[in-house]
Parts: C-alpha cells; sequence; structure tokens
C-alpha cells in the first residue's frame, strides 16, 4: 500500500490540522537592534525621538538632524493641539519600535 509522500499527505489532510500559529523569536539580532537603533520622525523640520523615556526634539536642516540644537520637549505650556500632535509623534514612534 502507498500512501504518497510527505508533501501529499499533508495535502490531503490539511483541513484537519489546526492553524499554525507564527512564534516570534526574539533573536540576538533584534535585541542588538533595539539596543542601538534609535527610531526619530521628522515633522515640520524638526525632528522627535524618545531615549531613555525622554521625549526630545531638534531642528533639521535638509532632513538632517542638527545634533546641537537637541533638547527635551516641554510639554507644560502646550496647547491642546500642540499635546495631541506630541501623542501622534510617541504612537508612530511606539509602532516603529514593535
Amino acid at each position: 500500500m502507498v500512501l504518497g509522500s510527505q508533501s501529499v499527505i499533508y495535502n490531503k489532510t490539511k483541513m484537519f490540522n489546526p492553524p499554525m500559529t507564527k512564534i516570534e523569536m526574539f533573536t540576538q539580532s533584534k535585541r542588538h537592534i533595539q539596543k542601538n537603533i534609535l527610531s526619530v520622525m521628522v515633522i515640520d523640520n524638526y525632528a522627535y525621538w524618545v531615549k531613555d523615556n525622554i521625549f526630545f526634539v531638534a531642528d533639521t536642516d535638509r532632513g538632517n538632524v542638527l545634533h546641537d540644537t537637541a533638547r527635551q520637549v516641554d510639554t507644560s505650556n502646550m496647547s491642546k493641539a500642540d499635546i495631541d500632535k506630541m501623542m501622534f509623534i510617541l504612537d508612530k514612534l511606539k509602532e516603529s519600535q514593535q
């Protein structure tokens, strides 16, 4: 009695098998990227990023970050619209790190 190759048997019985779930591997390279790569978002000639749980902003010149202009974002005197903009930027930065 010949049943066929492994792939033939799998294709005939795959409807009875539970769907495979993808397991996300936390590899050495992912660990290296999370430790050494910084996500930056540029909007309106300003670059925004988070480092050590501090929100930073810096001026840009033709897409290049001017590092000497980097400063912490002060939200204490911001308008509601500016706060909403900062929250949007933080959400996007967080998405890019996942």
